[in-house]
């Protein structure tokens, strides 16, 4: 509603109005994107800006098992909030060596869609190999793109992150088991 009432602004009160019927008319041509498989980047995911984003939180990735490229995956993790930095840092860049330690793998981040709402927003997040959690997207990305595929799902939602305290972490899974009904479904 925001982006709504910004661009409404826009168009009626500045001279800048051509700008924003650029914009609309870029999303609206290129609304489906993110549930298609986004727009990957891999400059933006190897800048040396997330090399300092991965020493600040401390990220390590350890492998505990090797993945077959030849199949798809569902990966839940929590938790939201804050602590969410450990996923974006693994899987959205390439500073902790995701594709050397997991070669064939594609990591695909599922976010909000309501971020993809947002001009030059979803185009940043798209960059960065990050996708609408619609179930359209999922099915999308484990049947139309091959194999190879790890889906990385935040399991709790905002509800986690509402209720997030320093010392704590609450993991909700009630009600929220359409990941796991997705992985059946596609053998994931």
């Amino acid at each position: 509603i925001t982006v709504i009432a910004v661009n409404l602004y826009l168009v009626v009160f500045t001279p800048y109005w051509p700008v924003t019927v650029l914009m609309l008319t870029w999303l609206a041509f290129d609304w489906k994107t993110p549930e298609r498989g986004g727009r990957r980047f891999n400059c933006v995911r190897k800048w040396c800006l997330w090399k300092q984003y991965c020493d600040y939180f401390p990220l390590k990735l350890l492998k505990t098992h090797d993945l077959s490229p030849s199949l798809n995956y569902i990966v839940a993790c929590h938790p939201h909030g804050l602590l969410s930095h450990s996923w974006f840092g693994h899987f959205a860049t390439e500073m902790s060596g995701f594709s050397k330690t997991f070669p064939g793998i594609t990591p695909y981040v599922l976010t909000l869609g309501a971020f993809f709402w947002v001009p030059f927003l979803r185009e940043y997040i798209m960059s960065t190999g990050a996708c609408s959690v619609s179930q359209s997207s999922m099915d999308f990305l484990l049947t139309s793109r091959g194999t190879g595929n790890m889906l990385i799902v935040v399991v709790g939602g905002l509800a986690e992150c509402k209720y997030s305290l320093p010392g704590s972490t609450t993991l909700f899974l009630k009600g929220r088991t359409g990941f796991v009904r997705t992985a059946l479904q596609h053998g994931s």
